[in-house]
């Protein structure tokens, strides 16, 4: 569970997952060279902005039932305001604002031969929209091109 938080982490960071290598671990040094990887909980991968102001959380949980009852409400909290949301059979993506002016960027995939799910979830301050669009998208493309890390 570990290695796959920490190569979602190398992953999100390089760029276009085409130029990454899957299982690659020296994600300190990749990861936005001002933010902080913090020790794992559990099953669960944290990384925080130099300012403590924007962080990602990346971990998996196991599949329990059929996949469209995981992907119908995953990723809205109570008080957050969708602005983007789009579903595929096995993924769902959701992103807006927090009741708290923060944007939110939350990301589910079917993994590992349909045992898994592996979760994003991204928060950061509203004004810093531009300057995060880029990480958002290498994240994003990142859980998605990595299904198999950690099965």
């Amino acid at each position: 569970m570990l290695r796959f938080s920490l190569v979602l982490v190398v992953l999100a960071s390089l760029g276009p997952p085409a130029t990454a290598q899957q299982g690659h671990n020296d994600y300190p040094a990749i990861i936005p060279h001002d933010w902080t990887l913090l020790p794992p909980k559990s099953n669960e991968c944290w990384a925080v902005s130099h300012r403590k102001d924007a962080w990602l959380s990346l971990y998996a949980t196991p599949v329990e039932g059929a996949a469209s009852s995981h992907l119908r409400g995953w990723g809205v909290g109570e008080g957050d305001r969708v602005t983007y949301q789009r579903h595929g059979q096995e993924w769902t993506v959701v992103s807006g604002y927090t009741a708290h002016n923060r944007i939110f960027y939350r990301r589910t995939i079917l993994a590992c031969g349909g045992r898994k799910w592996h979760n994003l979830k991204l928060e950061y301050p509203a004004s810093d929209k531009s300057a995060m669009d880029g990480f958002v998208t290498r994240a994003s493309y990142a859980l998605a091109a990595y299904n198999r890390a950690g099965c």
